[in-house]
């Protein structure tokens, strides 16, 4: 089961079209109105996933946990 944690190419690269969609809907929104640090957090949060960085599910459960929900539900 340790291989669980290892992402495939696919989700991965769907979880940063999604991340890239939000950082561009709502990023311009926040810099409109003068939100520079909510801006600069959700550029750190919204940062491509690269599959080196496939720890983040050991890392994050709780980010996990939503990613899987995100990729299944389509959000």
């Amino acid at each position: 089961m340790d291989n669980l944690f290892i992402w495939e190419q696919q989700p991965i690269k769907y979880l940063n079209d999604y991340h890239n969609r939000v950082l561009t809907t709502i990023g311009p929104i926040l810099q409109q109105r003068n939100l520079t640090s909510e801006y600069e957090w959700l550029q750190r949060e919204c940062a491509p996933i690269v599959r080196s960085a496939a720890i983040l599910w050991t890392a994050s459960p709780i980010l996990a946990g939503i990613s899987i929900f995100v990729i299944r539900f389509g959000f």
